[in-house]
């Protein structure tokens, strides 16, 4: 199961979101931070807690490819986050399979053909929906959502939340014709105070996930 948030971070109280987080594994991975990582970094950690029922003590690691992964009785958790200066996505599996997340707000995009022929084209190629049984998504107040017909920020949010379900982030991007056939996704349109944001989630299967 998977289970994905999305949250406005556009006015975190950045003190009391960072003495929320210092008890917890994710805090060295701040790095410092924007406000709006520091943002999605709090959505997270709530998320995770919302999900397991309770305080994370035990670490979270920083893999080799950038990935975030729960250690010790919570290794079987996958988890991803993204963010927009204004929403931050996250996205936590609970079932053995490896999960990626990637929200875009709409906006003009210098190139974008060029951008679409290289990179897009084929990303929906072979690439199986999520059943909707296998994921829920909870929105911030005032969001609404419907699925996103395809387009240039569908098939972005797709290509990333893919690289980051594999691990390897655009490091990826050479094998992503090997990765589609194993992985499944859904996007979504959000509409949020008159703006349109982009969201897509990819499972990749290890278990019953998919």
């Amino acid at each position: 199961m998977i289970y994905t948030f999305v949250s406005d971070i556009s006015d975190i109280d950045g003190a009391a979101a960072r003495r929320e987080l210092s008890d917890g594994p994710l805090y060295p991975h701040l790095d410092g931070g924007t406000p709006e990582r520091v943002g999605a970094y709090l959505l997270l950690h709530r998320a995770l807690k919302s999900v397991t029922g309770g305080k994370i003590t035990e670490p979270i690691i920083r893999e080799a490819g950038g990935r975030l992964r729960p250690s010790g009785s919570l290794s079987h958790i996958s988890i991803s986050l993204s963010h927009t200066d204004t929403l931050a996505a996250c996205s936590v599996c609970v079932d053995g399979g490896d999960v990626g997340v990637d929200i875009e707000r709409e906006h003009e995009v210098k190139n974008e053909k060029k951008i679409y022929d290289r990179l897009l084209k084929n990303v929906n190629q072979n690439l199986q929906a999520l059943e909707e049984k296998t994921h829920t998504l909870s929105l911030c107040e005032g969001a609404c959502a419907k699925v996103a017909e395809d387009g240039f920020f569908t098939r972005w949010t797709r290509l990333e939340a893919l690289l980051k379900a594999d691990g390897g982030g655009f490091g990826s991007l050479c094998k992503i014709a090997d990765i589609i056939p194993a992985t499944k996704a859904e996007s979504f349109l959000i509409k949020y105070k008159g703006e349109r944001y982009y969201i897509s989630v990819a499972a990749i299967k290890k278990g019953s996930l998919v």
